[in-house]
């Protein structure tokens, strides 16, 4: 993004953040393509050679979709905070303008990774191939769509959230950012085990705590807006009177 475009937000609080919301949005496409070519490709390979179909290829890359989502938010919050400011922003406009560009990030990836399941759908039914959903998740069938977007939009706002808390933490403190990690993994790991996850003493925390032992959808929305709030509260709490270091 450049400095004009970031100067023209002096004269306002914040305004929608078309630069964010594009540049990253098109490099979130553009990786999905490629992605969904490599992941078609090597079960392929995987097919032909060895003789291993996997249940769902495309279900393989949601796990590091997460982190990609975590990392994008931690890199927005310490890289663009002392950019946005240093030319005139407030914390407060950044913070709106951030969460805006986190949210529709995180609602795009949702879009992108259903899109991919629907079009695996076409690729294994060409191969003359079935899928099976494995354990650990809302829906059975990979044609309820409306819980696939329903799940994975639920989590990538939560990593999305901690990404952002992260980031802040680390900017804030680059000694002392490592401490957000643990909460950080915690709001994450609660989130995937009220989706259905198996995720070990997390998941069995959880389960002894709430009594739940299957994923359910409303229980979810709960325990991941509850995440977001509390995410959320914390990076405004570590970014609204930080100092901005000279680079």
């Amino acid at each position: 993004m450049s400095q004009a475009a970031i100067a023209q937000r002096m004269q306002r609080s914040w305004r929608f953040p078309t630069p964010l919301v594009t540049d990253y949005g098109g490099f979130l496409t553009a990786a999905w393509a490629g992605v969904l070519v490599v992941t078609f490709a090597g079960s392929l390979v995987s097919a032909t050679f060895f003789g291993l179909i996997p249940a769902s290829a495309w279900e393989l890359i949601t796990p590091p979709a997460r982190v990609y989502m975590a990392v994008i938010s931690a890199f927005v919050v310490y890289s663009f905070l002392p950019l946005y400011v240093s030319h005139g922003q407030t914390r407060r406009g950044f913070a709106i303008e951030g969460l805006i560009a986190l949210v529709v990030h995180a609602a795009l990836a949702t879009v992108l990774i259903t899109l991919g399941f629907v079009i695996e759908a076409g690729w294994y039914r060409v191969m003359g191939w079935t899928r099976g959903v494995p354990d650990g998740h809302l829906f059975t069938s990979y044609g309820n769509l409306p819980l696939i977007v329903a799940e994975y939009g639920l989590a990538f706002l939560v990593w999305s959230a901690a990404g952002a808390f992260a980031g802040a933490a680390f900017y804030r403190s680059s000694r002392g950012g490592w401490l957000a990690l643990p909460p950080a993994l915690v709001m994450v790991g609660i989130t995937g085990s009220a989706l259905g996850e198996s995720l070990g003493p997390i998941t069995r925390f959880y389960r002894d705590l709430t009594g739940a032992e299957a994923g359910s959808l409303p229980f979810a929305t709960v325990v991941s807006v509850a995440c977001i709030l509390v995410a959320g509260a914390a990076t405004w709490l570590l970014i609204r009177d930080v100092p901005i270091r000279k680079r």
